[in-house]
C-alpha cells in the first residue's frame, strides 16, 4: 500500500469520529456530558494530529482508531443510559435515534479489536482478508440498522435529528 492509502485511513478516522460525535452531541441532552464530549473530542483530535506526525506514514492508525471507537462507544452507551433514565417515548426502539445509536454500538464494538490488532500485521494477506470480512460484515449490519432508522416515522411534535438535515 502507498503512503496516501494510509493517510486516507487516518483522515477517514478523524472525519468519521467528528460526524458521529456531532450526531451524538445533538441527541444527548445533558449539558455537562456535552462539555465532556467537547473536551474529549479536542483531546482526540490533538492526539490524532500528534500520532500522524509521529508514526510512519505507511502504517495503519490503530491507536487513533481504537481511541475513536472507545469514545464513540462511551457516548453511545451514555445516550442509551440517558434515554432509559428519562424516557421521552413509551418504546425506545420506536425512535430513529435509537436505531442509529444501536447501529453505531454494534459496528464499533464488533470492529474494535480488529482495528487494534491489525496494525502490526496489516500487510499480511490473511490478516487483510480477515479484516475486510469482519469490517464488511459489520458495515452491512450497521447500514441495515441505519435503513431501519430512516424508515421509522418520527412521532408527531417530535423532530428526529435525521429530519433536521
Amino acid at each position: 500500500y502507498t503512503d496516501s492509502f494510509f493517510t486516507g485511513f487516518r483522515l477517514f478516522t478523524i472525519v468519521e469520529y467528528i460526524l458521529i460525535t456531532l450526531f451524538l452531541y445533538y441527541i444527548i441532552k445533558n449539558l455537562k456530558f456535552k462539555l465532556l464530549i467537547k473536551i474529549l473530542s479536542f483531546s482526540f483530535l490533538a492526539f490524532s494530529i500528534f500520532d500522524y506526525f509521529q508514526s510512519k506514514s505507511n502504517t495503519f492508525d490503530s491507536s487513533p482508531t481504537g481511541i475513536a471507537c472507545i469514545l464513540i462507544l462511551f457516548y453511545s452507551i451514555y445516550y442509551l443510559f440517558e434515554r432509559i433514565k428519562t424516557p421521552e417515548t413509551l418504546f425506545l426502539y420506536s425512535t430513529p435515534n435509537f436505531w442509529m445509536v444501536v447501529a453505531i454500538i454494534l459496528f464499533f464494538s464488533g470492529t474494535f479489536f480488529v482495528f487494534i490488532f491489525s496494525q502490526p500485521n496489516y500487510n499480511d494477506p490473511s490478516v487483510q482478508s480477515a479484516f475486510q470480512l469482519i469490517n464488511t460484515s459489520f458495515s452491512i449490519l450497521r447500514n441495515l440498522l441505519f435503513s431501519i432508522a430512516f424508515l421509522i416515522k418520527p412521532e408527531k411534535g417530535k423532530q428526529s435529528i435525521l429530519t433536521k438535515f
